[in-house]
């Protein structure tokens, strides 16, 4: 078990950032680091791949990957909660999961590169809170600390994402927070993905909208 082919870095705010160096061979859950954060089936963590997280609870799990997959991915956990589930067989080019409560991907999926995944809003629709949230990130900033170190995030709006089985996200496309895409539908590159996707249709624009049909072939 080589834990120095692992680069962990640890700052004054409480980051944890995981990356995997170029030409190192694959993470695994064997791995003593990664244990401490993750659970990682026989599957292929490709040289983008990383994992930051913001004031990581000692020992929580908060990436679940199972076998044959091929991650390229980000995964952020801004706040310190959320839980990222990565089925079988899953590809993830270059894209991003922003995760404060739960995003899944069951399994047989294709994720291209540039695609984004963002399970909350990011700030209160109130002004006077987001007001607040710019004063707080000055002062961490300031004080040399990551700008969202102290964020509130009770006032954050925040649900799940899934996706279902033998889906397939085009390129650029955004996924917001509280959508389903269902069994075999396939969101085309550059749509942003603002409500439950069908099983079995395509969906296209922004707004994504159905626009058509596609044949399941199941017996």
């Amino acid at each position: 078990m080589n834990v120095k082919k692992i680069l962990k870095t640890i700052t004054p705010y409480g980051l944890v950032k995981y990356y995997r160096k170029k030409n190192q061979r694959n993470l695994s859950s064997t791995d003593t680091i990664v244990k401490l954060h993750a659970l990682i089936g026989n599957s292929i963590l490709q040289k983008n791949f990383s994992i930051w997280i913001m004031n990581p609870k000692i020992e929580k799990k908060y990436l679940t990957v199972g076998n044959d997959c091929m991650l390229d991915c980000n995964i952020l956990f801004e706040s310190g909660e959320g839980e990222v589930i990565i089925g079988d067989r899953v590809y993830i080019g270059t894209s991003t999961i922003m995760c404060r409560t739960r995003v899944e991907f069951e399994t047989d999926i294709f994720v291209a590169w540039g695609a984004y995944f963002y399970d909350h809003d990011s700030h209160s629709q109130d002004y006077l809170l987001r007001q607040k949230d710019i004063l707080q990130q000055l002062a961490d900033y300031r004080n040399g600390i990551n700008f969202i170190a102290n964020k509130n995030w009770d006032c954050v709006n925040t649900k799940p994402i899934k996706v279902c089985k033998n889906a397939w996200i085009g390129m650029n496309a955004i996924i917001l927070k509280g959508v389903t895409i269902g069994e075999g539908a396939i969101v085309a590159a550059g749509s942003v993905v603002t409500k439950d996707v069908p099983a079995w249709t395509i969906v296209a624009g922004n707004p994504a909208q159905v626009v058509k049909q596609v044949a399941s072939n199941k017996q």
